[in-house]
């Protein structure tokens, strides 16, 4: 059985890059603990990738502190920076980033061959690995000859053999198709659990984030906006910016018209429509947003006589896909919103140009601050 080392934590103090005169990441703060997966959400350019290469040391910070496993690894106060191939960190990259003369065995065993160690043991580690990842009947063939999935594999099996107690991806699974994504979505993180490796995962997609993450920390111009367990931010975003990398597709500007004892009447920009929320407002100033999530809008269709009950809009089906275990809407309210929405039950007719209703119940609307306070 393949021995792996204890996980280390992770811990990132005040991090700060820039290259040149752009700060490609501000102040940045983060704990993984031991064997957990920390995943780094956000837009491309958002400084993701950046903090990942940081804690590998492929990017020397200009500021701040990194600690594996309570060791400085980096600390630009105490002159710190320890190479690349003493952190004992793994790497899976997006391009795969395998040999493509070298046969599937070789690719694993070839960071084996470079520490010098016994053939023996690199034949042994070499072999386990590649039945662990589903490549054992795959180890004479040439990296050319392999799949997306299959290279996939084999940069994984690659990372692993080398007993890493960090493991890093850098959006390793953007480049494969929806379903084997899906897939070995899955197969990552039984092996992550399984060896119990501290990780940290880079992606711009919320369902893969959702699905991989211990903890998800969303990111934007080089700031973490905010870090919480799935759960707790996809149920609980601190501010709409948040809200929107998370799933909330629907974000309407307004303001805070009343309270009252059914809630906080919250008034759309530029129509005279009105949400009820039971949220409190955010404290402090600016502005304000309402945000829902696709799914927590009920659809049905329309029709004059029918009378209009509080935090419905009415509207036009722009477009309608039929996403197999869902129906998604798309629908122009008669107030100017464009309201997109998630419908799970049997398909309805509701084609392109029908006229629609939809509710969204006061605990489904959340107002929140375009950023945190924090």
């Amino acid at each position: 059985m393949v021995r792996v080392i204890d996980a280390m934590s992770i811990r990132i103090k005040g991090l700060k890059k820039k290259f040149g005169s752009f700060v490609a990441v501000h102040g940045v703060d983060i704990e993984v603990p031991e064997g957990k997966m920390l995943v780094l959400l956000g837009p491309s350019g958002c400084g993701k990738t950046t903090t990942m290469r940081c804690i590998a040391g492929l990017e020397a910070p200009t500021e701040g502190i990194i600690e594996l496993g309570g060791q400085p690894v980096f600390d630009s106060q105490r002159r710190i920076n320890v190479p690349v191939n003493h952190r004992n960190v793994g790497m899976v990259f997006q391009s795969y980033a395998i040999w493509p003369h070298m046969t599937v065995t070789e690719n694993v065993a070839f960071p084996l061959k470079m520490q010098k160690l016994p053939t023996a043991e690199v034949e042994e580690r070499v072999a386990e690995i590649l039945r662990i990842v589903g490549l054992e009947q795959f180890r004479d063939r040439g990296a050319t000859s392999l799949s997306g999935g299959q290279m996939q594999r084999v940069a994984l099996a690659r990372s692993l053999v080398m007993r890493p107690a960090v493991l890093l991806f850098d959006e390793p699974l953007s480049n494969l198709d929806a379903r084997l994504r899906d897939h070995l979505r899955v197969e990552l993180r039984e092996l992550q659990t399984r060896f119990n490796i501290t990780s940290v995962f880079v992606t711009h997609d919320q369902s893969e984030a959702l699905s991989l993450a211990d903890q998800i920390a969303v990111m934007n111009t080089g700031r973490v906006l905010q870090a919480d367990d799935p759960v707790t931010i996809y149920q609980n975003p601190h501010s709409s910016v948040v809200a929107d990398f998370i799933g909330y597709r629907n974000i309407f500007p307004g303001a805070v018209r009343q309270g009252g004892d059914d809630g906080i009447l919250f008034a759309l920009d530029e129509s005279s429509f009105e949400l009820t929320s039971v949220h409190p407002p955010p404290p402090g100033e600016g502005g304000i947003f309402a945000c829902v999530r696709p799914e927590d809008f009920e659809i049905e269709a329309h029709r004059p006589d029918q009378p209009v009950k509080p935090n419905t809009f009415i509207g036009e089906v722009t477009s309608a896909s039929f996403m197999g275990s869902y129906t998604q809407y798309r629908v122009r309210s008669t107030t100017g919103q464009v309201i997109d929405v998630f419908h799970n039950r049997a398909p309805l007719d509701l084609p392109p140009g029908s006229p629609a209703r939809l509710h969204v119940a006061p605990k489904s609307v959340l107002l929140l601050p375009m950023r945190s306070a924090s």
